[in-house]
């Protein structure tokens, strides 16, 4: 049974606690990670934040590198 969390996980010590619940448990965990212009997601926003928070939060998402062992699909 697929179980999904919906975060805004930046950085890998907010991923860390999903993914170590998730082995525990023994799913095969996937990190999927939208590849969306920070121009198109501000866009969607409806939680009113700004368009440099928004930018801000995409330069620190691309400057994450993952640790080998987690998989993850780049959409």
């Amino acid at each position: 049974t697929p179980i999904f969390v919906d975060n805004t996980n930046i950085n890998l010590e907010d991923l860390a606690p999903y993914v170590a619940v998730g082995q525990a448990e023994y799913y095969d965990v996937e990190i999927i990670q939208f590849n969306t212009p920070p121009q198109v997601a501000g866009g969607r926003n409806i939680h009113g934040v700004t368009e440099k928070h928004v930018d801000a939060l995409h330069k620190r998402l691309c400057a994450v590198k993952l640790p080998n062992r987690f998989k993850v699909t780049y959409i």
